[in-house]
């Protein structure tokens, strides 16, 4: 007997996901109405990863709209040697992140067109930990978003633009009065 079920919620709070194959590499084109979804390494969302892979993951968001673009964060901890890495566009695109063993959390990281490609490279003893855990989301990259600097005592921050573009670099000035040294800065996205 099949039974399906189908849902309307195409988020990753709505139970949207990938698992990553265990080598090799598969091309996925998202869904028309899918807004997130999360990505997980070979070992699925509730298991540790399998060892010994070179999986990539290329993700197309080809039913968006034009100036949609990927973002990813989420979270990778693995063994010493294992890698993480995401490119802009497919396997060949720019390097936009490399990371490895015990990582930890992953901010943000955009493509800029509708294509990004994940590759997890997964040694030995990757089995003992948790693994890559994702969250895909296809944002709209056209939106202009306000630089906002709140004043602060002890010194200045400057920024060189007064709006970005979702994944655009920016650069901040930071300038400590006399006496002062900068102890930390925050960031604050328009979610918090």
């Amino acid at each position: 007997q099949v039974i399906p079920v189908f849902t309307d919620n195409l988020t990753a709070d709505g139970g949207l996901y990938l698992d990553m194959q265990v080598s090799g590499t598969e091309t996925v084109d998202i869904p028309a109405g899918v807004t997130s979804f999360k990505v997980y390494d070979n070992g699925g969302g509730s298991a540790n990863p399998s060892a010994g892979g070179d999986s990539k993951l290329i993700l197309n968001a080809v039913n968006v709209p034009d100036g949609y673009v990927l973002r990813v964060s989420g979270s990778i901890y693995t063994d010493d040697g294992d890698k993480l890495m995401i490119r802009d566009g497919d396997v060949e695109g720019d390097m936009m992140f490399e990371g490895s063993e015990y990582m930890g959390t992953i901010g943000y990281v955009t493509s800029t067109g509708k294509t990004m490609t994940l590759n997890a490279k997964l040694g030995t003893y990757c089995y003992y930990y948790s693994g890559i855990n994702l969250t895909v989301e296809i944002v709209n990259g056209s939106v202009e978003h306000a630089i906002e600097n709140e004043p602060v005592d002890g010194g200045t921050v400057t920024c060189t633009k007064e709006t970005s573009l979702q994944g655009e670099t920016i650069t901040l000035q930071i300038a400590a009065e006399e006496g002062f040294l900068l102890k930390s800065i925050e960031v604050i996205d328009e979610s918090n």
